[in-house]
Order: C-alpha cells, then structure tokens, then sequence
C-alpha cells in the first residue's frame, strides 16, 4: 500500500515536461520501477522460492481406533529441521 501511495505520487514528476522535468523525470522513473521490482520480489518471488526449499516427508503414524498405520504429510523446517504440523 505504501508502494502504490508512493508510485502514485511520483507519476506527476515522472511525466513532468517542464524545465526541472529534464533532470528530476529519470529519477522519479528509476524510484517507480525499482519500488515496483521489490514489491514483485517481496509478495511474489519470496515466497515461491522459499516454497521449493521446504519439503514434506511421509510418515506412518499408528491410527488408533483401527490398529493401522497411515501416511501423514508433515513439513520439515529449512532452517532449523524440525517437523512442523
């Protein structure tokens, strides 16, 4: 939200013609598209790859009620390999 607040504000400036437009409008292009690149990094990228790194492990866990053992999915940390639920 931050982003969009501050793209939206150097729009004006990035399409300014006037005499300060010739020094000040690449500046404001190079600040719209760089806080553009690390917003797509941020929500998109990030967690995509953190993604790939994480795995899951099949487990067989005793069933209770039936005396059988099923497979469970649980997730395993990166970081630290502990089994999470």
């Amino acid at each position: 939200m931050t982003t969009l607040t501050t793209v939206g504000g150097m729009l004006p400036l990035a399409l300014a013609s006037g005499a300060s437009g010739n020094y000040q409008a690449p500046l404001a292009t190079v600040l719209i598209s760089g806080l553009l690149f690390a917003t797509f990094i941020t929500l998109l990228l990030t967690p995509s790859v953190y993604r790939l790194f994480t795995r899951t492990e099949k487990v067989a866990e005793p069933e209770k009620s039936a005396g059988r053992k099923r497979l469970v999915r649980r997730s395993v940390d990166p970081l630290t390999q502990i089994n999470m639920k």
